[in-house]
């Protein structure tokens, strides 16, 4: 288990990413980029997604490469940052399946698979079998960009626009980004692509949360 240590802005409608793009590069290395589809099961009333949920197969290049459980917390006592994502990756196929049955428990899900390995199409049959479809997919282009410790993404996603997202095991988001000028192209957000897609696409009643 891994709690992320992000923040996440949104790029102002009429900001270039050409331009974004070209002040991280001036900055920062690129990494990596890839092209990403997040395929989020739920079920017809997008229960996972309202309760802040998520139970996610990533696909790069049209192949299934990890399986995602994410949940968002509020917990005012943990002043400055009461809100916090945590999130188990599993690569695809993983053997990890005893983990998996405990998480799933939290979700409200009995997990009765006995395989010693755990691939998509397993995975895509349980959660059909339980009325689970995917009914969100987030479609986007990565370009990942190293900053020390941490991780600078710029997401461009179908739907939804451009975002600039930092990660980081140990660095303050907020220091890096306030370092690099980046909150000045765009307004924080502590949404996920979910909420903000449901929500743009009348899918599901999402109340608006903001950052404190």
């Amino acid at each position: 288990m891994a709690e992320e240590k992000e923040i996440k802005i949104q790029l102002y409608e009429n900001k270039d990413v050409k331009e974004i793009r070209a002040k991280l590069s001036r900055h920062l290395k690129l990494s990596k980029t890839v092209v990403q589809s997040d395929h989020y099961y739920d079920n017809a009333d997008f229960l996972f997604t309202k309760r802040d949920r998520g139970l996610r197969i990533r696909f790069i290049g049209g192949n299934p490469v990890d399986f995602t459980c994410k949940a968002l917390f509020y917990v005012p006592k943990r002043k400055p940052s009461p809100w916090y994502v945590e999130e188990h990756v599993f690569k695809l196929p993983t053997k990890e399946i005893d983990a998996i049955r405990k998480i799933f428990e939290r979700f409200d899900l009995q997990f009765d698979q006995n395989n010693s390995l755990l691939a998509y199409a397993d995975l895509d049959i349980y959660f059909r079998k339980n009325n689970l479809f995917p009914k969100l997919i987030i479609e986007k282009r990565r370009e990942i960009f190293i900053y020390k410790d941490a991780q600078v993404i710029l997401d461009e996603v179908k739907n939804l626009g451009v975002f600039i997202e930092i990660e980081t095991k140990t660095s303050s988001p907020m220091e890096i980004a306030k370092k690099l000028d980046l909150l000045e192209h765009g307004v924080r957000t502590i949404e996920g692509y979910t909420t903000l897609l449901s929500r743009k696409l009348g899918l599901a009643e999402m109340k608006q949360k903001e950052p404190l």
